[in-house]
């Protein structure tokens, strides 16, 4: 793999692993790290998710959508972490920001169908039909106690 020198002016193509542009002289390990970053981020995201740990895993996929925002692969990411925190509208609006970019993109059409069974879904605090107490009260029985 080869990676291509950030300095507009010169653009030449280096190793991976090199510390210096061979033409320009510019360091390219910062660059390199800083490349692969998002990477990482997302790896970590995946890791946190799969231990169970969604505000984790929703907060990395963040940032890789935050400096990287045409990562469809994160943005998903984001709104399924999202979804299962039940942050419903951010999942939606994640899902939706993919489709806007690739109308085909079937993890955020389904991504959309799920939502739209959620919503089918009371809510927890929604009010419940429950009888009303009825007004009249219960007459305690009086019990006699017999002396001997």
């Amino acid at each position: 793999m080869r990676l291509c020198c950030p300095v507009s002016n010169c653009q030449a193509e280096n190793h991976m692993g090199a510390e210096r542009c061979e033409r320009c002289g510019i360091p390219l390990l910062g660059y390199t790290r800083l490349a692969i970053y998002p990477n990482i981020l997302f790896n970590l995201g995946l890791s946190a998710a799969r231990q169970g740990n969604m505000n984790r895993a929703r907060d990395l996929f963040s940032a890789v959508v935050y400096w990287y925002p045409m990562d469809l692969e994160a943005r998903n990411a984001l709104a399924l972490a999202c979804f299962t925190l039940s942050d419903f509208e951010e999942a939606r609006s994640q899902w939706g920001e993919v489709l806007e970019k690739k109308s085909t993109d079937l993890t955020a059409v389904k991504g959309l169908e799920l939502l739209q069974n959620v919503s089918k879904i009371p809510s927890a605090n929604a009010p419940k039909n429950r009888p009303k107490p009825s007004s009249k009260k219960k007459r305690k029985q009086k019990t006699s106690k017999k002396k001997r």
